[in-house]
């Protein structure tokens, strides 16, 4: 990923500091990202699955 040059990266995990945060479109794109990973995982394809809330 170029968006994460400049960054400290260690298998899966991304290095960062208060000096230096990830860009807030980057975050929304991961947490995007793993919002549709679990949906897959349960079987979900629609928006309604991301309003539930766990354990419901």
């Amino acid at each position: 990923m170029n968006e994460l040059a400049g960054f400290d990266l260690s298998g899966a995990t991304i290095h960062f500091s208060a000096d230096h945060p990830l860009p807030d479109d980057l975050v929304a794109r991961f947490v995007q990202e793993r919002v549709l990973e679990n949906e897959a995982r349960r079987g979900n394809t629609g928006r309604e699955a991301s309003s539930e809330k766990p354990g419901r």
